[in-house]
């Protein structure tokens, strides 16, 4: 398992509850491979018929109470994941969302969740100028102009104050870019856009998905 431990630092409050979702998914994978090897033990005494009435019920007992803590690792494993993406919420602000419908499973959380919003655009931003610099400018890495634009693509992602009504910058009405910048971005957008389903088909999905719904609420309210 791959934990992003500066991202664990970034909710301090979250830790205890990761902690314990990581216990819990190692005890569920030492249940089951108690179980596996029960029942491989069980196996091997039947292909040298040695096995006895006790090794059949004993193999049935391990087996079902690694099934039932297994089942009980995984529901608390969930609650641990919910409670960890939730934490950090002023006092009532969730239930206060959620009776008003902006909160939709996990999925509407975290379209409701600024930060979370932030990241996603600064992550989908740096792709899309990697993609471009790769293609126009050749090597492994950003070339100085693109490196330039990916810096200040992401601090004008840091400080924007829209970011919990907007869902990317394709629907902001403020242009805070320099016209220089804007003129460069707008390049990486055209040329990268179209390309993107074909290398981060997931992120370019649903890019277009939440795009065409912010433009369709924006149609309602003006």
């Amino acid at each position: 398992m791959m934990i992003n431990k500066r991202l664990i630092g970034a909710v301090r409050e979250s830790k205890k509850y990761i902690v314990a979702n990581v216990a819990l998914q190692w005890c569920s994978l030492a249940a089951n491979i108690i179980m596996i090897g029960t029942i491989c033990r069980l196996l091997e005494r039947l292909y040298l018929k040695c096995a006895e009435e006790t090794d059949l019920l004993l193999t049935a007992f391990i087996t079902i109470m690694a099934v039932i803590l297994r089942f009980l690792c995984n529901v608390c494993a969930a609650r641990m994941g919910f409670l960890s993406s939730n934490t950090g919420f002023p006092p009532g602000i969730y239930n206060a969302y959620r009776q008003q419908g902006l909160f939709c499973g996990s999925w509407g959380d975290e379209l409701m969740n600024a930060q979370s919003k932030r990241e996603r655009e600064k992550q989908l931003v740096s792709q899309m100028i990697a993609l471009y610099c790769r293609k126009k400018h050749g090597g492994k890495g950003l070339c100085p102009d693109c490196a330039a634009l990916n810096t200040y693509a992401r601090q004008r992602s840091d400080r924007c104050p829209f970011m919990e009504t907007k869902t990317f910058c394709s629907n902001c009405k403020v242009h805070c870019y320099k016209p220089e910048m804007r003129s460069q971005i707008r390049a990486v957008m055209r040329f990268s856009g179209p390309r993107m389903v074909f290398h981060h088909p997931v992120i370019a999905v649903r890019h277009v998905i939440e795009t065409s719904k912010e433009k369709r609420r924006l149609e309602k309210t003006t």
